[in-house]
């Protein structure tokens, strides 16, 4: 027979969220994602990080976590967080997103091999990127964060170079009482 004073175990759900990115491949910034993402899982088994790619490429350090091509991504519930133009794009059509987030890891805008993409120097293309009401931007440091406040509009935080601990707090904030 049960006893009556036991308590029971405090069940805490698992938070997903998910990565668009262009190609999972041995660039910088996914050696940097994929290193983040492993932290994040090994340290707490809270979080079921999913990254969606276009193109899948050889990869030094695979991420611990679901990978799947990127038209899985308009279904997707939770929290999403593209990380190029090109991403915030396919993010802008997606529906299901509860939170919808472009990690300006690049000024992309401002490069000069970008900008043989006549549509990367349009104003009216980029603001219907970077001023999108539904997508929250978020900065790699202060200096973007200031620059993307002044341009664009301003960013719902600051992650530096993928840092787990800070895309935490990014897309899932503490909730007030």
């Amino acid at each position: 027979m049960p006893s009556t004073n036991s308590e029971l175990p405090v069940v805490t759900p698992i938070k997903s969220f998910g990565f668009l990115i262009n190609s999972l491949n041995n660039s910088k910034e996914c050696q940097l994602l994929c290193n983040n993402i492993n932290l994040a899982i090994s340290e707490a088994y809270l979080y079921s990080p999913i990254i969606f790619f276009q193109n899948y490429g050889y990869s030094v350090g695979m991420p611990r976590c679901c990978q799947l091509q990127q038209h899985h991504a308009w279904g997707f519930p939770h929290p999403l967080v593209s990380t190029s133009i090109e991403t915030t794009q396919t993010l802008t059509e997606c529906l299901r997103p509860c939170r919808k987030f472009f990690y300006v890891y690049n000024l992309e805008w401002t490069k000069p091999e970008n900008l043989q993409h006549s549509q990367y120097s349009q104003y009216s293309y980029l603001s219907k990127i970077y001023q999108n009401p539904e997508i929250e931007l978020i900065a790699k440091n202060e200096e973007d964060f200031r620059l993307l406040t002044n341009i664009w509009k301003k960013p719902a935080g600051i992650v530096r170079d993928y840092n787990y601990k800070e895309f935490l707090d990014v897309l899932f904030p503490p909730k007030s009482t």
